[in-house]
């Protein structure tokens, strides 16, 4: 017969083991699901930012996105700018500048590198633009109706740079980086690159 506290013992044994064992596969289930929930966050801010580059003559930081406390390198100014207030006034600075030297400019966003781990977003733009004045734009664009379609905006001006953003863990963009790496023309810096893409790549 087995006696009462030899009962009394195993029962505490087994219990402790379930205690022990138990929460290793309940913390492994809400690891895997918070890991999912960030890479989902930055799909989701990947997606946006391309938006509003490609729609950068609106845009507009958002407190939703942007940390109140964002900082932003911008290497091409050689300026630190810290705060969302002043990162919107200097967004309204460029957006200003931009309208005021180009006619018809586009952004587009061409490459994006996410590192899902450290939180950064890295995305390659180009912009491109006619400058001068309105009235020379629609001259020189009636005088280039002689050219083929592909070619009217050849002797444009182009640039290309990138923008890599810093999440943080509620998924709000803390830091930006911006840089410049090309500037010359449509031609050479947009059109004839995305020719030879286009041929080397396999139909």
């Amino acid at each position: 017969m087995v006696c009462l506290p030899a009962i009394s013992r195993l029962i505490r044994q087994q219990s402790f083991s379930i205690r022990m064992i138990s929460p290793l596969p309940l913390r492994f289930a809400s690891d895997q699901s918070i890991g999912k929930l960030n890479e989902k966050k930055i799909d989701e801010s990947v997606e946006i930012l391309k938006g509003m580059i490609a729609n950068f003559k609106r845009f507009s930081p958002r407190v939703g996105l942007f940390s109140p406390q964002i900082e932003l390198n911008d290497e091409i100014l050689n300026k630190q700018i810290k705060g969302l207030t002043n990162y919107q006034l200097h967004t309204m600075k460029y957006l200003f500048y931009l309208n005021w030297k180009y006619n018809a400019i586009n952004f587009k966003a061409v490459e994006v590198t996410k590192n899902t781990d450290e939180g950064i977003i890295d995305i390659r733009w180009q912009m491109y633009g006619k400058p001068g004045w309105m009235l020379i734009f629609v001259v020189d664009l009636a005088n280039s109706f002689n050219k083929k379609p592909e070619e009217r905006r050849d002797d444009w001006e182009a640039l290309e740079g990138t923008s890599t953003f810093y999440l943080d863990n509620d998924g709000k963009i803390y830091k930006q980086t911006l840089k410049l790496l090309k500037r010359g023309n449509y031609r050479d810096l947009i059109r004839l690159p995305a020719e030879r893409k286009k041929e080397t790549t396999p139909s």
